[in-house]
């Protein structure tokens, strides 16, 4: 409700401001260029007045990019490729825990102390995804504060 109430005008007004300016705009220009973008994403753009599930901005993607942007310069002094794909993995897993709501450090820790023993397979990995080590650990969590524990 609020969406269409708040942004449904602005997104008119920005509407109609184009409509104006486009016969004006050179096609090869900053500005021609801007607006043949906003020409071609308008629809998209107006996705978010609908669906309460788009989200109105994209800040939650940009700050998981932003720890890779910092640490690219780092990333010129790993020597190999396998260097740069162990950082990699390592990178989107962190990201990974991250977005399902768990402690990087904790998780890490844990994953690690796993790793170190159990066989690897395909079965066993698929016990050690953060969702599934943070399910687990909300059960525990449950049962400590359970009045039978």
């Amino acid at each position: 409700m609020l969406r269409q109430e708040r942004s449904a005008p602005l997104l008119q007004a920005l509407e109609r401001w184009a409509t104006e300016v486009a016969p004006s705009v050179v096609a090869g220009s900053p500005l021609g260029k801007a607006w043949t973008y906003l020409n071609n994403q308008w629809g998209r753009l107006q996705v978010f007045l609908t669906d309460g599930n788009v989200g109105i901005t994209n800040d939650a993607a940009e700050r998981v990019l932003r720890r890779i942007t910092i640490g690219r310069k780092l990333w010129l002094f790993f020597q190999n490729d396998r260097n740069a794909q162990w950082a990699a993995d390592i990178a989107s897993l962190m990201a990974t825990a991250r977005l399902h709501g768990a402690n990087e450090l904790d998780y890490i820790t844990w994953l690690l102390r796993q790793l170190a023993r159990r066989e690897w397979s395909t079965e066993a990995a698929r016990c050690l995804l953060p969702d599934v080590w943070l399910a687990a650990q909300k059960k525990l969590s449950e049962e400590a504060s359970s009045p039978e524990a």
